[in-house]
């Protein structure tokens, strides 16, 4: 039986703790965890395992000025960085190439089959450990308030440095390795947030257009999309067949695959979609979830008076930890 990672972590270190208050949440970090989240997080840990990941929980970070702390191992190697705005910054670090191949993947089943070809299986456990225990650390320092500038708590961490890990040499590098370029769009704070505990993901779009209206006192209110638009109608290119739905982008992937709508591989499928909502948005009666927002996320609207930020406080229901 296949689980999810994040289920069969939380249920074993529940099994280590009792008392930790932990939530598994499965699901694609750009649209199914809300940015609330990570307003209320002390700090982040990123385990992940593509570029991709760590470039939208970089984004995240940033837009609720939170650093976060980064781990890979591949392996008998490993490696970690922690990524504080102002300062240091995980796009502002990537190449032109790799932020052309951001959608390119390579986790860890990739890495595994690549060393089965070769003959070899490399044995990850004792990086991965030695990786983790250098991230939680960097964490606790992030949480007391340990850091260069301290003058009760002074130390070094790893904000603007990287500390490297070499399994198979048995050796460990500690050194400078900072990026941060002022027009870097990562660097977009969302400020201020307004805290709204009328407002769930659960709403219907006309609800939560009524109750933005009210709590931004103007009836000129759109609520922006970002990257995950809402998708009415597939049109098929060989077929010119027009299929709707009703679907936010990060799904229609999918759809297509599951009801099999290309008739080869390179038929393409084009997208009818609406990246705003407003008061002339057709669908209305669909709730905030079923047009692409996840629980406790944060609502960027344009109004006459310039882009609010409003979070969606009543979807804390929803969380068995404090928040």
């Amino acid at each position: 039986m296949q689980e999810y990672k994040a289920e069969v972590a939380a249920r074993r270190i529940k099994e280590i703790n009792p008392n930790v208050n932990i939530q598994a949440i499965s699901g694609d970090v750009a649209n199914e965890v809300g940015l609330g989240l990570f307003r209320k997080m002390d700090v982040i840990i990123g385990c992940l395992d593509s570029r991709h990941a760590r470039y939208l929980i970089n984004r995240h970070c940033f837009r609720v000025n939170k650093s976060w702390v980064d781990g890979g191992i591949e392996n008998l190697e490993g490696n970690v960085r922690v990524f504080k705005p102002g300062e240091n910054c995980y796009e502002c670090s990537l190449s032109d190439s790799e932020l052309m191949q951001l959608n390119f993947r390579t986790g860890c089943p990739d890495i595994a089959n690549f060393n089965f070809v070769q003959g070899r299986v490399a044995t990850t456990p004792v990086s991965a450990s030695i990786i983790g225990a250098i991230q939680t650390q960097e964490a606790l320092k992030i949480i007391h308030g340990y850091n260069e500038e301290s003058e009760d708590h002074r130390c070094q961490t790893l904000i603007g440095r990287m500390f490297k890990y070499d399994g198979m040499f048995l050796t460990a590098k500690n050194y400078k390795m900072a990026f941060y370029e002022d027009d870097c769009l990562s660097h977009d704070l969302w400020e201020p947030i307004i805290e709204c505990k009328e407002l769930s993901a659960d709403l219907k779009v006309g609800t939560v257009l009524e109750k933005l209206e009210s709590l931004l006192n103007t009836k000129d209110v759109v609520i922006n999309m970002m990257n995950n638009k809402f998708v009415y109608q597939l049109v098929v290119e060989s077929t010119d067949e027009e299929i709707d739905v009703q679907l936010p982008e990060s799904k229609v992937a999918d759809y297509i695959e599951s009801n099999s709508i290309k008739k080869n591989a390179l038929d393409r499928v084009f997208q009818t979609f609406y990246e705003n909502i407003d008061r002339d948005f057709p669908f209305q009666d669909l709730s905030l979830r079923e047009i692409g927002f996840p629980y406790y996320d944060i609502l960027p609207i344009t109004t006459p008076q310039g882009i609010k930020y409003v979070e969606l406080t009543g979807d804390s229901k929803f969380f068995d930890f404090p928040v």
